[in-house]
């Protein structure tokens, strides 16, 4: 007959290997694979904190502890919708403020000379288009920012990775509204243009940051705001083409 403590032996041997789902198990499991005290040090400082951060709770989490999970993930969303309808309110009253294309009193539409943007630069969409597309961009600037901002860190790496991340994409967002006032309706395409090649490589590196931090999400939502500032460049640069060959200034 098997002895009791054989038994509770087996028994604690089949509980610690049932499957149950631990999020932070890789992390604790390759900061002790070394073997070494300051490792295992190192590991259980990591792993306490990404468990304190993580809004996921854990495989023997008490009611109380699943729902405060929930209310953080609910606080969560709530700053995500309040920082994207901030970003795009700005945008709409810089646009409000400062139209790429002003319209005088009794005119129809033409301006600098009598010559509309779309006939100096012919691959401009119409303006509704900006309407539609810049309100979508910047919610996923908005989008992007949350990601890197509530990443947990799993390194030292990561967690400086997020903070140059957080700041290039603050700083690309600050001269995307600066390109408004600078472009000045086609008055300053020149100024406006340098303050675009900017915007560019903030962002640019700014995505670089952002995928090194291990927010890849906010990399992959950057996508098409990078794409379409490739294509205002070119119609930028296409706007100081047509000024040049017509004799205007262009800033």
């Amino acid at each position: 007959m098997e002895s009791p403590s054989s038994a509770e032996a087996a028994l604690t041997s089949r509980q610690s290997a049932s499957p149950i789902y631990d999020p932070f198990q890789n992390l604790s499991a390759r900061g002790t694979s070394k073997g070494g005290p300051k490792d295992s040090a190192g590991a259980a400082s990591l792993l306490a904190a990404a468990r304190d951060r993580s809004p996921l709770p854990g495989p023997r989490a008490t009611a109380a502890e699943r729902t405060v999970a929930v209310r953080r993930s609910a606080l969560a969303l709530v700053g995500l919708a309040i920082l994207v309808l901030l970003i795009i309110g700005a945008g709409t009253l810089l646009g409000m403020a400062y139209p790429v294309s002003p319209t005088p009193a009794g005119a129809d539409g033409k301006h600098r000379g009598g010559t509309s943007v779309q006939q100096r630069v012919p691959a401009t969409p119409p303006g509704v288009v900006f309407g539609v597309v810049w309100p979508i961009l910047y919610a996923l600037i908005g989008v992007s920012l949350w990601l890197v901002a509530t990443r947990v860190p799993m390194s030292s790496q990561q967690q400086a990775a997020r903070i140059t991340a957080l700041v290039l994409l603050l700083a690309q967002l600050a001269t995307n509204y600066a390109w408004m006032p600078a472009y000045r309706g086609g008055a300053g395409a020149r100024p406006a243009l340098y303050v675009l090649l900017g915007t560019l490589a903030l962002s640019v590196t700014g995505a670089f940051a952002a995928a090194g931090s291990g927010a890849w999400g906010a990399a992959v939502a950057l996508g098409p705001y990078l794409a379409w500032l490739v294509f205002a460049l070119m119609l930028n640069a296409g706007e100081v083409n047509a000024a040049a060959r017509g004799g205007a200034p262009a800033g």
